[in-house]
Formats: C-alpha cells, sequence, structure tokens
C-alpha cells in the first residue's frame, strides 16, 4: 500500500500504550483476586472472566493495530480485522490490501519523467558554447 506515515507510528504507539496500561490493570486485578481469595479458586468467577476477558481484548486491539501498520493499511481498516489470531489478521490484511490495491486509480504517467532535459539551441546558448566550451550547456 502505501509508506508509513508518522500519523501511522504515532496512532500504534498510542494504541500500544493504552493497550499494554489495559493489559498490566487487568493483571494486576486478577492478581488481586488470586491473593484475595488465598488459592487459585477465585470467590466470584464471573468477574474473574470480566477482567481476563478485558485483558484478551485489549491484547488482541494491540495486535490488529500492530497488523495493520506493518501491511501498511489506512487506518480506516482497522475495524475490518476481526481475526482471532496473529495468522487469521495478517491473512485478512492481505487480502484487504489486494482489494485496496485494486479499487486504487494507477498513478500518472508523466512522459521523460527521470531523464535529463534536452539541450535547447538557443541563439543565446550556442554563443556561450562557442566562448565557453563544448560542455557549457546552462
Amino acid at each position: 500500500m502505501g509508506e508509513l506515515t508518522t500519523a501511522d507510528l504515532v496512532e500504534e504507539r498510542a494504541a500500544r500504550k493504552e493497550a499494554d496500561k489495559a493489559v498490566r490493570a487487568a493483571n494486576a486485578r486478577l492478581a488481586e483476586f488470586e491473593s484475595a481469595s488465598g488459592n487459585s479458586c477465585p470467590e466470584d468467577p464471573a468477574e474473574i472472566e470480566a477482567v481476563t476477558a478485558e485483558r484478551d481484548s485489549a491484547v488482541a486491539a494491540l495486535l490488529r493495530h500492530q497488523v495493520r501498520v506493518e501491511k501498511k493499511l489506512p487506518a480506516e481498516s482497522l475495524e475490518f480485522l476481526t481475526g482471532g489470531t496473529r495468522e487469521e489478521l495478517e491473512e485478512q490484511a492481505e487480502a484487504m490490501a489486494a482489494v485496496l490495491a485494486l479499487s486504487r486509480p494507477p498513478a500518472p504517467i508523466v512522459p521523460n519523467e527521470g531523464t535529463a532535459p534536452a539541450r535547447v539551441n538557443s541563439p543565446y546558448l550556442q554563443a556561450r558554447r562557442i566562448l565557453l566550451g563544448e560542455n557549457s550547456y546552462y
């Protein structure tokens, strides 16, 4: 797709910080539950499941951001990455990149792009070449 922009990198860093913060908070709450009960059997399994689900969703969001940035997809494509594993997300991102490449208009063709300009034979330049030498074109 396109090149990585500074905005993409800033967005990915912000998403990573937010997801890391959510994972740390969820892990800390899980540790509190385990230490409060004194054993590995929590008193409220529904609350443990909620915290675990919150942590898992934060990790999944971070993974989606990473795959989007690696595959150089636009930010709007993030909501369409729904895979559960990294491999699924990468497959979806590659398919999306192929579709976006097909829908993108081709780049304009510029004749003689990248070539040196032709020599101009104005009377002024001819006189300059005679006076200053053959290699004096400009």
